[in-house]
């Protein structure tokens, strides 16, 4: 019985690797939802043993995902606002994430500077001047960049949270990337990838089903789930997590199969396609920013970002229709209120008409003026609006009526 020459071999194997890799390109190619995951606060003083059974997930199902690394942790509380010192990242957790970036499985971002608040709750970055801000990335950066001996192009600030001062920080110090979250300021000007995260663990299937749908209204849609999860998540850490490593496995594993879907770190993506643009995040924040002030039931979930352009008219028509009926409902009320005033004293619906417009245009310029408001002072505005438009219906209606005479 003849066997196959040693170099027949090698032939036959490299002719199997590159039939392999022309399949998985081709899914690549043709998948219409792409798929990113980010774990965030990696640092000198998270959960290394958890750390390392997440890796090997990732690493077993071939699934390549993002790190946002904190460089200088503090060693006490994030959230409280007395300074601490910071523990750098150790070259032994550096090491860990070499070894997974030579095999391809992970790539590095950074993750702010201490990750300690400043003088806001939930924010390291924002409000702080520009030069601060770029201190902070210069330092965070060569740090990381020293301790893995490669670049650092994903900026990932705490908390998701930056101003338009770390936007030109990032570009001065070399970031090509934000990852944050919707919803966020986006400067069309800026020559950044807008990467945000979109979802968590508990909404991957639902963020999918939307994704779908959105390919299914428009066949040159490619949307992006972004999946943003840390060691918290995990029902080993915390009594409140959603997911065991063996739980994560299998759904790295059912994904896989996924014909449409296609599985990326954020510099993979970044790589392969170029169109995460300020503009696209601003058509997806779109979306996100009137959600805030619609009922649940009217609410289009945002799970994915890069929508098409025309994908945020119907959630635009819902919330001024929602809006257009409360104004309106309020007007009629009002006007009745303010004909029943009228039978007892024509000066005090004058005094009531006065206030209400006077409270009204107080009001819409508080809001529109900070620009910081949510669904319910929306509901205020509206509410004062429509009892304004409904006292000068009945106000006019009322000295239409006594000329008449």
């Amino acid at each position: 019985m003849s066997t196959l020459r040693y170099p027949t071999k090698i032939i036959l194997l490299l002719i199997l690797s590159l039939l392999t890799n022309s399949s998985c390109s081709e899914k690549t190619n043709t998948a219409s939802i792409k798929m990113v995951f980010r774990f965030d606060d990696y640092s000198a003083k998270s959960n290394t043993d958890l750390e390392l059974k997440i890796i090997d997930a990732f690493r077993k199902n071939k699934v390549p995902f993002t790190i946002a690394t904190i460089p200088f942790v503090i060693a006490g509380d994030e959230h409280s606002f007395a300074p601490q010192n910071g523990l750098p990242l150790t070259q032994e957790k550096a090491n860990i994430l070499k070894h997974a970036m030579n095999e391809g499985v992970v790539d590095i971002a950074l993750h702010g500077y201490t990750h300690q608040v400043h003088v806001n709750d939930n924010n390291e970055f924002a409000d702080l001047s520009y030069n601060i801000q770029k201190e902070k990335l210069v330092k965070g950066k060569k740090l990381l960049e020293d301790l893995i001996d490669e670049p650092i192009h994903t900026f990932v600030p705490p908390w998701n949270s930056y101003d338009i001062n770390t936007l030109k920080a990032m570009e001065t110090v070399g970031f090509s990337t934000l990852s944050a979250d919707r919803g966020r300021i986006g400067n069309s000007n800026s020559n950044l990838n807008f990467l945000p995260f979109t979802c968590e663990l508990p909404n991957i299937w639902n963020a999918i089903t939307e994704a779908r749908n959105e390919v299914k209204n428009n066949k040159k849609s490619k949307p992006t789930i972004v999946v943003m999860f840390h060691e918290y998540d995990f029902k080993s850490v915390k009594n409140t997590g959603n997911i065991t490593i063996s739980e994560l496995n299998d759904l790295l594993k059912s994904l896989k199969t996924q014909e449409d879907i296609s599985l990326f770190s954020i510099g993979g993506i970044i790589q392969k396609f170029n169109d995460f643009t300020p503009n696209q995040y601003i058509i997806t924040n779109r979306i996100y920013f009137l959600n805030q002030y619609l009922p649940s039931f009217l609410r289009h979930e945002v799970h994915i970002t890069h929508y098409s352009d025309i994908t945020h008219y119907p959630t635009l028509l819902k919330a001024i229709g929602f809006y257009f009926i409360i104004i309106t409902v309020i007007a009629i009320l009002f006007y009745y209120i303010g004909m029943l005033i009228f039978r007892y004293s024509e000066l005090f619906l004058k005094i009531v008409l006065l206030l209400s417009s006077i409270s009204t245009a107080i009001l819409f310029y508080r809001v529109f003026y900070n620009f910081k408001f949510g669904r319910m002072g929306l509901l205020i505005c509206v509410t004062a609006l429509g009892a304004t438009i409904g006292l000068i219906i009945s106000f006019i209606k009322l000295k239409l009526k006594r000329n008449f005479k």
